[in-house]
Order: structure tokens, then C-alpha cells, then sequence
């Protein structure tokens, strides 16, 4: 994957190109891994600077939600380490 800084200028290249807006990556909030499909899944905060904008291709929609909400358009529970995360995002990432 190549050195941290390099990763980090990919993901923010990324989230310009198929969100159109820039955004802040980092840190890691957690690793989840899969062994039997041998598959790791990395969650990063990510804080953006504008409205996303869908490309019908990579991302055909978007919407803010709260924790309450997550289960429901997940069809899962939350997974426990994302309700420690509440609070860190003040009312300008939340909008």
C-alpha cells in the first residue's frame, strides 16, 4: 500500500473523484477482518468539504444519518465500536 502519506493523497484523490468535494481522512476507527473470505474491511473517519455530489456510477446517492438510524438502513446493528465515535463530529461535519 506504499507509505502512510502516499495513502492518505489516494484516498483524498478518490473522495474528490467520485464524491466531488475534498475531504480530511483519518484516523483509523477499526480494522474488521473476515478470515474465512480472507478480506479486511479498514473504517476511516472522513470529514468532507461540501455537498457530495453522486456520479451514478461508484456512487448513485448519499445521506447523512444518524446512529439510530444506521441499524435500519443497514439491516444490521450498529457495529460497537461506531456509537464511541459520537461527539467527535461538531455541528459543521454533521451538516
Amino acid at each position: 500500500m506504499g507509505p502512510a502519506s502516499s495513502r492518505w493523497t489516494r484516498w483524498r484523490a478518490s473522495c474528490a473523484e467520485e464524491a466531488g468535494v475534498p475531504a480530511a481522512i483519518g484516523p483509523l476507527l477499526c480494522a474488521e477482518a473476515d478470515t474465512a473470505g480472507r478480506h479486511l474491511t479498514l473504517y476511516y473517519r472522513a470529514t468532507v468539504a461540501g455537498q457530495p455530489r453522486p456520479d451514478g456510477v461508484e456512487i448513485d446517492a448519499y445521506r447523512y444519518a444518524t446512529l439510530d438510524e444506521a441499524a435500519g438502513l443497514l439491516g444490521t446493528p450498529a457495529p460497537p465500536w461506531l456509537p464511541a465515535t459520537a461527539g467527535w463530529w461538531g455541528a459543521d461535519d454533521a451538516a
